[in-house]
């Protein structure tokens, strides 16, 4: 496999970017994820780990992810979502002349990269302690992006007045527990309205925000066991709105990380290739990625109204992106068949996920095997074996299911294997012709004259219906035999 220009010297440009192997993959997957997603309101910003067990100089000790030794990126999520990203192996990135007098770290200058990124001017990013300082806010500010989250409290601009210590001693401790300062940044203009604050919870919590207005409690409920009423029962209890706002926004990433994570197909293998690692991260971000777009678009539709078909899970959206890459012709096949058929017969024969499959209930009968050989005996009975004929219903004749049969083509057709009968006359004994008439045609129930079955229809048909149920007007003589024009 090669990800990049091999007509180049990959050990000159390896040496002026270690990613120079996969760079043109990971531009690939940000311009792709950028370009199809757009950001909310709020946002978080956090690493992304990538196991791996080989030899590499761009190798991390990660001691604190149950991921692993790897590598790491620094990614903007939404909802899961990963919508932009910059490795944090080779340089950071450049950013422009107005934020060089900040001396920002390489790390700041990766998420204010990421905020230049976004959609929308003003977001609301969350992060976490690594990355969170006055300089950082400042340099959000500038971009057009504001920002919230907990913060060290040496060298990153919290005030030194309301810093607290944490209390060893347990009784000491009870006495601060509630204990709130603040303090507000005032005569700045590049970073106006920086507010700081630390409560004492079970320790000490600082937290910046350029995000909150106000300071206030929030009144939260959770269920404990109480021993006096031997049940569980629910207790209410107070929460900074900074903490509450920090505990329901900051996860993104690492929702983006856990659905990448549960369906990744490298458990089992030992990827000692580091591009490998990369290219397997890469899949399973873009896969994520899709599932997101995914649903935000099935409960867009929902909430209009719209029929829908059975919402595919994670991983039944994941199996069909996998189908659609090894067996586009099936794919392909079932996404015509739905598109041949009216919504009434749409929403009455996709009733489940199966059904959608290129390989489900509707979609088997579509994929016809190409190598079957149709010129014996033994293959015709092997095809007509393992390929069900289709059910000719009312709402599948009054609707589009059957759309290729009238596409003015003669279709190819076998004979019929086994007691078949020919469906098309059974179709019309019962929804056609009239009580009298069944009385006269009772034949017409199970009519096995020579039935065959047609190829591109899935159905048995008797030599009469065959054309009549393809189309074909019988009292057209001269059109039948080519002499109408």
């Amino acid at each position: 496999m090669c990800c990049y220009d091999f007509r180049v010297d990959a050990k000159a440009e390896t040496a002026k970017n270690p990613l120079f192997k996969v760079q043109l993959l990971l531009d690939e997957i940000n311009r792709q994820s950028k370009k199809m997603w757009t950001t909310g309101k709020w946002v978080s910003i956090d690493e992304q780990t990538l196991g791996f067990k080989g030899r590499s100089g761009m190798k991390l000790r990660i001691s604190y992810k149950k991921e692993g030794d790897g590598f790491q990126c620094d990614a903007v999520c939404e909802n899961g979502y990963t919508f932009a990203f910059w490795f944090r192996h080779g340089d950071a990135p450049t950013l422009p002349d107005e934020y060089k007098h900040l001396n920002l770290s390489p790390t700041s200058r990766r998420v204010v990269w990421l905020a230049l990124q976004l959609s929308n001017k003003w977001t609301r990013i969350f992060m976490d302690n690594l990355f969170n300082s006055r300089r950082l806010f400042t340099a959000l500010y500038i971009a057009e992006a504001l920002a919230h989250g907990v913060v060290r409290t040496s060298n990153r601009g919290m005030p030194p007045e309301i810093r607290q210590q944490e209390e060893k001693n347990e009784k000491q401790a009870e006495l601060l527990y509630g204990t709130t300062k603040a303090a507000k940044l005032v005569n700045d203009p590049e970073c106006p309205d920086l507010l700081a604050v630390s409560v004492y919870d079970t320790k000490p919590v600082h937290l910046m925000t350029t995000v909150e207005e106000d300071i206030h409690w929030v009144e939260k409920k959770r269920k404990v066991w109480s021993a006096v009423h031997k049940d569980i029962q629910l207790i209410g209890f107070l929460r900074l709105n900074w903490i509450d706002d920090y505990n329901n926004n900051m996860n993104s990433t690492d929702i983006a990380d856990q659905l990448r994570n549960v369906y990744r197909p490298d458990h089992w293998l030992r990827n000692r290739k580091w591009w490998w690692a990369f290219f397997i991260w890469g899949v399973g971000v873009a896969g994520v990625n899709a599932w997101k777009i995914y649903e935000e678009m099935y409960a867009e539709a929902e909430a209009d109204g719209k029929p829908l078909p059975p919402k595919w899970s994670h991983c039944e959206f994941l199996e069909q992106l996998v189908y659609d890459l090894i067996c586009p012709n099936a794919s392909r096949d079932i996404v015509n068949l739905f598109s041949g058929m009216d919504d009434e017969t749409f929403a009455s024969e996709v009733r489940t996920t199966r059904s959608m499959s290129s390989f489900g209930t509707l979609g088997a009968s579509t994929d016809m095997n190409e190598d079957v050989d149709l010129t014996c005996d033994s293959g015709i009975k092997d095809y007509c074996d393992n390929n069900k004929p289709e059910s000719m219903t009312k709402p599948r004749m009054e609707g589009g299911y059957f759309s290729r049969r009238l596409d003015g083509r003669m279709h190819g057709s076998v004979p019929s294997v086994g007691d078949s009968s020919c469906q098309y006359c059974r179709y019309q004994y019962k929804h056609m012709i009239s009580e009298e008439e069944q009385k006269t045609s009772g034949w017409m129930k199970q009519n096995r004259t020579q039935t065959m079955r047609c190829l591109v229809c899935n159905v048995d048909l008797c030599p009469r219906c065959n054309m009549e149920f393809h189309g074909f007007d019988m009292a057209n003589t001269a059109q039948l035999m080519g002499k109408d024009r």
